[in-house]
Protein backbone atom coordinates (compact mmCIF):
# COMPACT_ATOMS: atom_id res chain seq x y z
CA UNK A 1 0.00 0.00 0.00
CA UNK A 2 1.26 3.55 -0.46
CA UNK A 3 0.20 6.91 1.55
CA UNK A 4 0.87 10.46 0.70
CA UNK A 5 3.56 12.01 2.70
CA UNK A 6 5.67 15.00 1.96
CA UNK A 7 4.39 15.79 -1.84
CA UNK A 8 5.42 12.45 -2.66
CA UNK A 9 3.29 8.83 -2.81
CA UNK A 10 5.67 6.35 -0.31
CA UNK A 11 5.18 2.99 0.30
CA UNK A 12 3.56 1.70 3.12
CA UNK A 13 5.22 -0.12 6.00
CA UNK A 14 2.46 -2.08 6.46
CA UNK A 15 -0.44 -3.89 3.68
CA UNK A 16 -3.55 -3.51 6.40
CA UNK A 17 -2.98 0.06 8.88
CA UNK A 18 -5.16 -1.55 11.66
CA UNK A 19 -3.34 -1.95 14.99
CA UNK A 20 -6.45 -2.57 16.85
CA UNK A 21 -10.22 -3.37 15.41
CA UNK A 22 -13.39 -4.52 17.02
CA UNK A 23 -11.85 -7.13 19.27
CA UNK A 24 -9.28 -7.91 17.23
CA UNK A 25 -5.65 -6.74 18.33
CA UNK A 26 -3.93 -7.36 15.26
CA UNK A 27 -1.27 -9.45 17.11
CA UNK A 28 0.53 -9.94 13.29
CA UNK A 29 2.00 -6.26 13.97
CA UNK A 30 1.43 -5.41 17.39
CA UNK A 31 2.10 -8.72 19.02
CA UNK A 32 -0.98 -8.01 20.97
CA UNK A 33 -2.02 -4.87 23.47
CA UNK A 34 -0.57 -5.09 27.26
CA UNK A 35 -1.64 -3.23 30.38
CA UNK A 36 0.50 -1.00 31.24
CA UNK A 37 0.36 1.03 34.46
CA UNK A 38 2.22 2.53 37.26
CA UNK A 39 1.07 4.66 40.24
CA UNK A 40 1.71 6.30 44.03
CA UNK A 41 -1.93 5.24 45.47
CA UNK A 42 -4.07 2.80 46.42
CA UNK A 43 -6.37 3.35 43.60
CA UNK A 44 -7.95 0.94 41.43
CA UNK A 45 -7.25 0.87 37.62
CA UNK A 46 -9.27 -1.77 35.49
CA UNK A 47 -8.74 -2.67 32.34
CA UNK A 48 -11.35 -5.04 30.11
CA UNK A 49 -10.20 -6.25 27.07
CA UNK A 50 -13.53 -6.66 25.58
CA UNK A 51 -15.42 -8.35 22.13
CA UNK A 52 -15.50 -5.28 20.37
CA UNK A 53 -13.54 -2.64 22.42
CA UNK A 54 -10.92 -1.66 24.78
CA UNK A 55 -11.93 0.29 28.30
CA UNK A 56 -9.52 1.89 30.32
CA UNK A 57 -10.63 3.14 33.49
CA UNK A 58 -8.88 4.71 36.74
CA UNK A 59 -9.73 5.77 40.27
CA UNK A 60 -7.02 7.75 42.78
CA UNK A 61 -6.86 6.22 46.37
CA UNK A 62 -8.54 8.86 49.15
CA UNK A 63 -5.26 9.48 50.74
CA UNK A 64 -4.94 13.07 49.46
CA UNK A 65 -3.33 15.42 47.24
CA UNK A 66 -0.28 13.27 45.96
CA UNK A 67 -2.06 9.95 44.59
CA UNK A 68 -1.52 9.57 40.89
CA UNK A 69 -2.48 5.95 38.79
CA UNK A 70 -1.83 5.81 35.01
CA UNK A 71 -3.43 2.78 33.62
CA UNK A 72 -2.86 1.72 29.91
CA UNK A 73 -2.38 0.11 27.27
CA UNK A 74 0.26 -0.50 24.45
CA UNK A 75 1.23 -2.44 21.86
CA UNK A 76 3.91 -5.54 22.82
CA UNK A 77 5.95 -5.15 19.46
CA UNK A 78 6.96 -1.29 18.50
CA UNK A 79 5.46 -0.85 15.51
CA UNK A 80 7.68 1.05 12.46
CA UNK A 81 6.14 4.42 12.31
CA UNK A 82 8.18 5.47 9.45
CA UNK A 83 6.67 7.27 6.49
CA UNK A 84 3.22 7.29 8.87
CA UNK A 85 1.33 10.47 8.77
CA UNK A 86 -0.42 9.98 11.67
CA UNK A 87 -2.58 7.24 13.91
CA UNK A 88 -6.18 7.27 14.44
CA UNK A 89 -7.93 6.24 17.29
CA UNK A 90 -12.04 5.65 17.34
CA UNK A 91 -12.92 6.78 21.01
CA UNK A 92 -16.71 5.23 22.22
CA UNK A 93 -16.20 7.16 25.23
CA UNK A 94 -14.12 9.15 27.43
CA UNK A 95 -13.56 11.28 30.96
CA UNK A 96 -10.41 13.39 31.49
CA UNK A 97 -9.75 14.04 35.00
CA UNK A 98 -5.83 14.36 34.65
CA UNK A 99 -4.62 13.19 31.22
CA UNK A 100 -6.32 10.55 29.24
CA UNK A 101 -4.59 10.38 25.88
CA UNK A 102 -3.64 8.46 22.58
CA UNK A 103 0.37 8.46 22.41
CA UNK A 104 3.27 6.66 20.98
CA UNK A 105 6.39 6.04 23.65
CA UNK A 106 9.60 4.57 23.63
CA UNK A 107 9.47 1.38 25.77
CA UNK A 108 6.78 -0.10 28.09
CA UNK A 109 7.92 0.44 31.87
CA UNK A 110 8.25 2.73 34.17
CA UNK A 111 7.23 6.19 34.72
CA UNK A 112 5.57 6.50 30.95
CA UNK A 113 5.69 10.07 30.85
CA UNK A 114 9.01 10.09 30.68
CA UNK A 115 9.09 7.95 27.38
CA UNK A 116 6.35 9.72 25.80
CA UNK A 117 7.30 11.15 21.92
CA UNK A 118 3.50 12.16 20.57
CA UNK A 119 0.69 12.63 22.59
CA UNK A 120 -2.98 14.28 21.80
CA UNK A 121 -5.13 14.71 25.03
CA UNK A 122 -8.10 13.61 24.67
CA UNK A 123 -11.32 15.66 26.40
CA UNK A 124 -14.45 14.26 28.39
CA UNK A 125 -17.09 13.89 26.39
CA UNK A 126 -15.37 13.22 23.29
CA UNK A 127 -16.55 10.20 20.63
CA UNK A 128 -15.62 9.93 16.97
CA UNK A 129 -11.85 10.20 15.62
CA UNK A 130 -9.11 11.39 17.51
CA UNK A 131 -5.75 12.29 15.42
CA UNK A 132 -2.45 11.94 16.10
CA UNK A 133 0.27 13.22 14.44
CA UNK A 134 3.58 11.24 14.04
CA UNK A 135 4.21 12.32 10.94
CA UNK A 136 7.86 14.05 12.05
CA UNK A 137 9.12 10.13 13.90
CA UNK A 138 10.71 7.54 12.58
CA UNK A 139 11.66 3.94 13.67
CA UNK A 140 9.96 1.87 15.94
CA UNK A 141 7.38 2.65 18.84
CA UNK A 142 5.08 1.34 21.04
CA UNK A 143 1.19 3.13 20.39
CA UNK A 144 -0.35 3.72 24.15
CA UNK A 145 -3.46 5.09 25.22
CA UNK A 146 -3.83 6.31 28.82
CA UNK A 147 -6.92 7.01 31.09
CA UNK A 148 -5.37 8.72 34.15
CA UNK A 149 -6.00 10.78 37.30
CA UNK A 150 -4.50 12.64 40.15
CA UNK A 151 -5.97 13.71 43.58
CA UNK A 152 -7.91 11.45 45.96
CA UNK A 153 -10.97 9.84 44.52
CA UNK A 154 -10.42 11.16 41.30
CA UNK A 155 -11.46 9.34 37.66
CA UNK A 156 -10.33 8.65 34.31
CA UNK A 157 -12.10 6.75 31.26
CA UNK A 158 -11.00 5.95 27.64
CA UNK A 159 -12.99 2.89 25.47
CA UNK A 160 -12.23 2.58 21.94
CA UNK A 161 -12.67 0.14 19.46
CA UNK A 162 -10.31 0.83 16.40
CA UNK A 163 -6.67 2.35 15.77
CA UNK A 164 -5.58 2.25 12.98
CA UNK A 165 -2.37 4.34 10.66
CA UNK A 166 -2.18 6.19 7.71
Amino acid sequence: AFIYKSGAWTQFSYAIPYLYILGDQRTSITGGWIEVSYSSSTGTPSIVFGDSSISISSVAGANGGGNYIYPGVATKNAINLTNVNRIRMDVLSAKKQHVTALTVVSKTSGDLEDYIVARTDIETGTTGIVDLDVSSLSGNYHVCAFATCAGAGATGYLEFDEVWME
